[in-house]
């Protein structure tokens, strides 16, 4: 898990168009979580609630949402060298169109 504090985290969120779970597109080196989510991180719960068929954008309300919760996290599935894992973090408000921007 990353915990986050509260505010913005500077991540954009998109939604694949084949479906299946939305992921991290870009972490800007102002996000608070810098280092501890990665671009192509999958975002599959947001404070042990399951997200996984939302869009991008619901995922950003939701975040958006508890932006004023002193700590918010996070569940993604990475994967390395073609094997996945899970991997827990937290995030914050994320606001969206397709894409999901915090």
């Amino acid at each position: 898990d990353v915990i986050a504090p509260p505010g913005r985290l500077h991540i954009v969120v998109d939604t694949p168009s084949s479906g299946g779970p939305a992921y991290v597109l870009k972490i800007k080196d102002t996000s608070p979580i810098v280092g501890r989510i990665r671009s192509g991180d999958k975002v599959v719960a947001v404070d042990d609630e399951d997200v996984w068929g939302m869009a991008a954008v619901d995922i950003g309300a939701l975040l958006g949402s508890r932006a004023v919760y002193p700590e918010r996290k996070i569940t993604v599935l990475r994967e390395f060298g073609g094997v996945k894992y899970d991997d827990e973090r937290t995030g914050g408000p994320i606001k969206t169109s397709r894409s999901a921007r915090q």
